[in-house]
């Protein structure tokens, strides 16, 4: 996958550590983290340290406004796990985060749309999973305008099964 990607309205590069507190002030919103399904600590130190160890990672991206330069939201594709722990080289778990004001603009479609793209078109071994609560509504269109359908979560990988969600993926059927 590339760096750095630029659509119509949107800068998508690799997050920095100096990204640290603009990626922060996306998970404000109680409602934003949830839905992420990220779990964050609440103390603010042990808060602060894991979007720190979040913007080391090279397969997090962050989204900015082309015009404003103003970081909007975050897609990383995370590594899946095989059910023996080892990681599945051929497939990622895409997660993603955008600030409620920027919310029906259609642009986590947009920001979604390449990096997925990118990665499918690198081997055709590849797939990018995703697993969303049902009543994120908006993150099941993003999904499905983005080429992914909705499947049974595969024998193969890790699941996990602390709340009952949906699961799409694209690419390899394995």
């Amino acid at each position: 996958m590339q760096k750095t990607y630029k659509t119509n309205r949107l800068i998508i590069s690799q997050v920095q550590l100096t990204d640290t507190e603009a990626l922060m002030a996306v998970f404000e919103d109680r409602q934003i983290e949830l839905l992420s399904g990220l779990l964050l600590p609440s103390n603010p130190i042990q808060r602060y340290m894991a979007f720190q160890m979040m913007c080391s990672k090279p397969y997090i991206y962050v989204m900015r406004q082309l015009a404003s330069n103003e970081l909007v939201g975050v897609v990383g594709f995370y590594p899946c796990y095989l059910r023996d722990e080892m990681p599945a080289i051929d497939d990622r778990e895409i997660g993603y985060a955008l600030k409620k004001d920027q919310w029906n603009q259609g642009l986590m479609t947009e920001a979604c749309g390449p990096l997925v793209q990118d990665f499918i078109a690198d081997d055709p071994q590849h797939t990018v999973h995703a697993n969303v609560l049902p009543r994120n509504f908006r993150s099941i269109r993003v999904l499905q305008k983005n080429g992914f359908d909705v499947t049974p979560a595969p024998n193969y990988l890790t699941v996990d099964d602390d709340e009952e969600k949906i699961h799409l993926q694209r690419g390899a059927q394995k």
